[in-house]
């Protein structure tokens, strides 16, 4: 499990009645990853049976970053056979089996500052720039398993200046690594031509947080947590 949970739920203000949890609404309660915390923290408190190890994180919320700083070492050492992730909405019982892999992309818009009021044609505005560029894309579901999102734009500056950066950042996940691939660069490629259209340029920075994978229903691993869910008497499902 990872430690870390969004920023609205910082200072949560939580409230509980006989059924379950929940906030005024000033904040979001931080059940990803609190819940997963909980479930790990009550079973290792119970449970007297063979040696187990818990691994809990930071930093996953931005990226994966805490987990990427795991050695593989370390992990040797211990003689690991199966790990279970505890970080998933749904039912007691739910096994996820697969899961998508994920890119970020920050785009840096450099256009050419002027005065708006004065000489705003010797200006090459990125704000524009960048605009072209998201309005020339499609975001949201692109396929059953694959989306994509802009989550950010910044392009700070006062109205008498023509300005001269503009940053995109978007995000794209896939089942399919080539896929995620294609999709970038596609984007790259319309963002570089609505930079170049009014003279400008733009810097790429490119993150793969983590990949896409899929155990097989038939893995050991998944027939184990099915015993274990039967034994208590959940009926599992994948």
């Amino acid at each position: 499990s990872h430690m870390d949970t969004v920023p609205p739920a910082v200072n949560a203000v939580m409230l509980e009645d006989d059924d379950k949890f929940f906030t005024d609404g000033t904040t979001a309660l931080g059940a990803d990853d609190k819940c997963g915390l909980a479930a790990i923290l009550s079973v290792a408190e119970e449970y007297k049976g063979d040696d187990y190890a818990i691994l809990l994180t930071v930093a996953e919320e931005i990226g994966l970053w805490g987990s990427s700083h795991l050695k593989k070492e370390f992990l040797d050492t211990i003689n690991i056979k199966h790990v279970f992730v505890m970080d998933a909405t749904g039912d007691v019982g739910t096994i996820i089996n697969s899961q998508v892999g994920k890119s970020r992309v920050t785009l840096t818009f450099n256009g050419k500052k002027s005065h708006a009021g004065f000489k705003p044609e010797n200006g090459i505005n990125a704000i524009v720039m960048a605009s072209n560029f998201i309005s020339s894309i499609k975001t949201g579901r692109l396929e059953e398993l694959t989306t994509s999102n802009i989550g950010s734009f910044i392009a700070e500056g006062t109205t008498n200046v023509v300005p001269d950066k503009a940053t995109v950042v978007f995000e794209v996940r896939s089942n399919r690594s080539e896929t995620r691939f294609e999709i970038i660069r596609e984007y790259i490629e319309k963002a570089t031509e609505a930079a170049s259209k009014l003279g400008g340029s733009v810097d790429v920075f490119e993150e793969d947080l983590y990949t896409e994978y899929c155990v097989n229903e038939d893995a050991d691993i998944i027939r184990h947590a099915l015993k274990s869910f039967s034994s208590i008497g959940n009926d599992a499902k994948i």
